[in-house]
């Protein structure tokens, strides 16, 4: 019995930690593709209602796209203990002047400069120049890392011609990060609510 033990507990061990690296691994695949769940609550929002939502008021509007994208499995994912409703207040300050809301955010003056970059890059080709640069940087943590990349997948799509026009794929990128500062899910739908906003 103690040989049988000895020999099956190591495998037991083993099997284990495989579990555990395949779910971490398969959360970082999913969290990866912020693009496409921005994508996905959009069009889903799109085709459940009509434009009777011009009649709303902002926060009538951001709490309806809530409530569809909580309906979302892959977003439902991402809420979390910091996750709250995003505020018209702050979706508003965006609409007005989205630039002072990038020079006020809460992050390092590295992340802005790469922001403004990426909002300046017109080309697929430079987005990936600048994507190395940025995986590359020994002054970036990991979570900052992760946000630009995101927001050059975002600038991608609006290089390709896919985005909701030049001054509104901005402020959909500066609420990504206005909303990043709190949660992945309220940097999604913040971008969301930026998105159905353009189409109104």
């Amino acid at each position: 019995m103690k040989n049988a033990l000895t020999y099956f507990l190591p495998c037991i061990f083993l099997l284990c930690s495989c579990t555990v690296d395949d779910v971490s691994y398969n959360e970082k695949t999913e969290e990866s593709n912020s693009v496409l769940v921005i994508d996905q609550l959009f069009k889903t929002f799109e085709n459940k209602t009509n434009k009777a939502h011009n009649k709303q008021s902002l926060q009538d509007l951001i709490n309806q796209i809530e409530a569809e994208a909580l309906q979302d499995e892959t977003f439902f994912n991402l809420v979390d203990e910091n996750y709250s409703t995003p505020l018209a207040a702050d979706i508003e300050a965006i609409l007005t002047d989205a630039d002072a809301v990038l020079t006020n955010l809460s992050i390092s003056t590295t992340v802005k400069n790469y922001v403004r970059s990426i909002l300046n890059t017109d080309t697929q080709t430079a987005l990936n120049t600048l994507s190395q640069t940025i995986q590359n940087d020994v002054l970036l943590t990991s979570v900052e890392k992760a946000m630009l990349l995101d927001i050059i997948d975002l600038q991608k799509q609006n290089v390709l011609g896919n985005g909701i026009g030049d001054d509104w794929d901005k402020k959909g990128i500066i609420a990504y990060l206005q909303g990043a500062a709190q949660t992945k899910a309220n940097a999604v739908l913040n971008t969301v609510i930026i998105q159905v906003l353009a189409g109104n």
